[in-house]
């Protein structure tokens, strides 16, 4: 995942390792394989997580297979025979809380990220691979956060006479200095750049169009409106929000600014690097936050499993 707040990363605190001592398992001597599971959202452990790790052992045909739980400080571990190679997963959680979704942050520890140790490394699913080596590996840590609520308000509530009420003419400079459609869909009298708020009103009233830059730029809109009026709020940090996969593309974390200055960028007459896909993905991104989806909480959600260690699903 390409994120596009580095500040994430710079936030994360520095995950305490679990430091497993030695231990002997019948003939051949056995080593602890484990680490910690950490909100890197919330700079909290999460315990509860559940851990799985297929192993196979020198010798052997068949894999086995061991799990352990995050304990109260996070951390997990597991004891394996010497030579075994290893694939350790987590089970991402539910949240069994409307609205709420724990989902990975490879932020901190993106596909390619070795153990401390080097004796281990994340694939592209964000799992870790590995041999044990004559001692423990003490650092295979995951990395989550847990997207939610966060205030905004909608385009609804922009073009309704309330909203219209608290733009200001200020505000109308801000919008007319962003790149926006102005094209064919853009209703007759209502195109940018914006006089009244009428106008305005109008043209957000008219977003369902062939082009994706109408719809991008409507939405680009009302999430500055957002920003300029404080709208963006709850139990949430740094007004980052998740904007999920779409297609081939890869989920991307934004603050609420930077996304609207990459919509911004993309609406450019500069621009012709940007794709259609990308394009919608970014407005999908920006309607989710107006409508107070998909931000960084704070605290920890709940840690829920269904049957079988089956995630509950989410409401969004």
């Amino acid at each position: 995942m390409r994120l596009a707040i580095r500040s994430l990363a710079s936030a994360a605190l520095a995950v305490a390792a679990l430091f497993g001592q030695s231990a002997i398992a019948g003939p051949a001597p056995s080593y602890q394989v484990g680490g910690s599971v950490f909100n890197t959202g919330s700079s909290l452990p999460v315990p509860g997580v559940k851990v799985l790790v297929l192993y196979v052992a020198p010798g052997q045909w068949f894999p086995g297979l061991k799990g352990d739980t995050a304990d109260p400080a996070g951390k997990w571990s597991v004891d394996l025979p010497i030579g075994a190679q290893y694939i350790a997963a987590q089970l991402t959680p539910g949240t069994g809380k409307p609205g709420c979704e724990w989902i990975p942050d490879d932020l901190t520890a993106p596909a390619g990220t070795q153990s401390c140790d080097g004796n281990a490394v994340l694939d592209k699913w964000l799992d870790w691979r590995g041999t044990v080596h004559a001692a423990d590996t003490v650092c295979l840590n995951f990395y989550d956060v847990c997207i939610g609520p966060g205030g905004g308000k909608p385009l609804a509530f922009w073009v309704s006479t309330v909203g219209q009420q608290i733009i200001t003419a200020s505000d109308l400079a801000v919008i007319n200095a962003l790149n926006l459609y102005g094209g064919r869909f853009a209703p007759v009298g209502a195109k940018p750049p914006f006089t009244t708020q009428a106008q305005l009103a109008k043209y957000l009233k008219f977003t369902y169009s062939a082009d994706i830059e109408y719809p991008l730029s409507a939405q680009m809109i009302v999430a500055e409106l957002n920003l300029l009026h404080g709208a963006v709020s709850g139990d949430i940090d740094w007004n980052v929000v998740y904007v999920k996969p779409l297609g081939d593309l890869p989920g991307e974390f934004y603050r609420l600014d930077s996304l609207v200055k990459r919509a911004d960028s993309m609406l450019s007459p500069a621009t012709v690097t940007s794709t259609t896909l990308e394009k919608w993905q970014i407005e999908i991104g920006l309607a989710n936050a107006n409508a107070g989806k998909h931000y960084i909480q704070s605290t920890n959600c709940p840690v829920v499993y269904g049957w079988w260690w089956i995630p509950d699903d989410c409401d969004d």
